[in-house]
């Protein structure tokens, strides 16, 4: 007996596998090599009656291929416990499956076509970093104008500490500056 890695009992579960495809053989086999519940295997072949699972097929090509592939055997478990792969994952079997020669051409079409029609999601660019509002001019000027004349005004200096920290002014508080440099500045 040659020594490639591969326990005994699963080559022989495997050549009984191939010899008889029937559903329940092949769950108990593949429950056995991936250490997956038969429970979950079985349910999930139990909701897909009557339909023809590619993804699954290949995987399962995929694994006698390549059976002690991590990658093929890491996405046979997530495919048998979520039921999908993601787009990214399926590009990754598509491309380890197209490397196998026994795999017909057809499923590897079909599988390209599941992944055609999978959506692409793109990460937006970071937008740029915009001040929250844009300092009007014309406040800073007339802040000036009032303290210049009269340096400790309290409440201009309270405002124009808030202009200085980018927060907004009210409207009331410009028009308060208005009135101060009417009262104050024309005199």
């Amino acid at each position: 007996m040659v020594d490639n890695g591969i326990n005994p009992i699963h080559t022989s579960l495997r050549r009984q596998a191939q010899a008889n495809p029937s559903c329940t053989f092949n769950c108990i086999f593949w429950s056995r090599i991936i250490n997956i519940p038969l429970r979950n295997i079985q349910s999930k072949m139990a909701n897909n009656r009557g339909k023809i699972d590619i993804i699954n097929i290949i995987l399962e090509d995929c694994i006698m291929a390549y059976p002690l592939s991590s990658f093929i055997i890491s996405l046979y478990k997530q495919y048998m416990q979520r039921g999908s792969l993601s787009k990214k994952q399926l590009q990754g079997l598509y491309s380890k499956a197209s490397k196998i020669t026994d795999i017909p051409p057809g499923k590897l079409g079909t599988l390209e076509a599941i992944i055609k029609k999978m959506p692409t999601r793109f990460k937006s660019d970071i937008p740029e970093n915009q001040p929250l509002s844009n300092k009007d001019e014309s406040i800073a000027i007339l802040i000036n104008q009032i303290l210049d004349k009269y340096p400790a005004h309290k409440r201009v200096l309270y405002l124009k500490a808030k202009y200085d920290n980018n927060e907004l002014l009210l409207p009331s508080e410009r028009t308060e500056l208005l009135k101060f440099k009417q009262l104050l500045l024309s005199k």
